[in-house]
């Protein structure tokens, strides 16, 4: 009987314990700085785009490399007009 008493007020006493240790856990929140800093947008890849040219007939094409200014590839034959 002692016993089974004595198992009964450890078990309310841990869960006393654990129930508070829960409560005052510290929550984390962001300022609104930390926060406006998180959502900035950085681009990861180049912005490239094809520019083309007609001469004598012909379509040509080339890559541009926005980002950086300068051409990718050389002129690249496409097709007869």
């Amino acid at each position: 009987m002692k016993n089974k008493i004595l198992k009964s007020i450890v078990l309310a006493t841990s869960i006393i314990c654990c129930s508070l240790c829960l409560c005052v856990a510290p929550t984390v929140t962001l300022s609104a700085q930390a926060a406006a800093s998180e959502t900035t947008v950085s681009p990861q890849a180049d912005i490239k785009e094809w520019v083309t040219k007609e001469e004598d007939g012909k379509l040509w094409k080339r890559l541009w490399n926005a980002s950086k200014l300068r051409w990718e590839t050389d002129w690249i034959y496409v097709r007869d007009l």
